[in-house]
């Protein structure tokens, strides 16, 4: 892979988890697919992850099956990980 993907679906204030029941959690701000992967079974994603905390997570790992890609009607992995993320197009 060339160049990272990077997603940013917040302008303002980010909403919180106002059911975790373990309080309040931190929400993602951005994320970068920095490699794809295939497997027998699907996709092997790493993420670097910025949280809403100020806090990062690299090399983060998301697998999207080939079933997810069916589920979530599309063939695109970056799409997919958007979705499995819980960004849904409006």
């Amino acid at each position: 892979m060339k160049e990272p993907f990077e997603e940013n679906y917040f302008d303002g204030e980010i909403p919180h988890m106002m059911d975790d029941t373990f309080g309040y959690g931190t929400v993602i701000r951005t994320f970068s697919v920095t490699d794809i992967k295939s497997t027998p079974l699907g996709f092997e994603v790493t993420l670097t992850v910025d949280l809403d905390s100020g806090f990062e997570l690299s090399d983060a790992k998301v697998l999207i099956s080939h079933e997810d890609l069916t589920g979530y009607e599309t063939s695109d992995v970056k799409k997919a990980v958007q979705y499995a993320l819980g960004f849904f197009d409006e």
